[in-house]
């Protein structure tokens, strides 16, 4: 969710600078030009939601 990553992943640094590194890297999927993508989630309910999706490779694992 948006919220989550300003303030866990980009905590301290400039939001889209952030995402551009991490997109750049392989780590941040993108979609339409846009950091964010929209997704399905279930819990959240119906419809579709603005987040961003972080890769394998992104926690150490391998990308996507």
């Amino acid at each position: 969710m948006p919220e989550a990553f300003r303030g866990e992943v980009a905590a301290g640094y400039d939001v889209r600078w952030a995402a551009d590194a991490l997109a750049r890297h392989g780590w941040l999927l993108t979609q339409d030009g846009r950091f964010t993508r929209k997704e399905r989630i279930p819990a959240l309910g119906p419809g579709t939601y603005r987040v961003y999706v972080l890769t394998g490779g992104a926690a150490g694992g391998d990308a996507p």
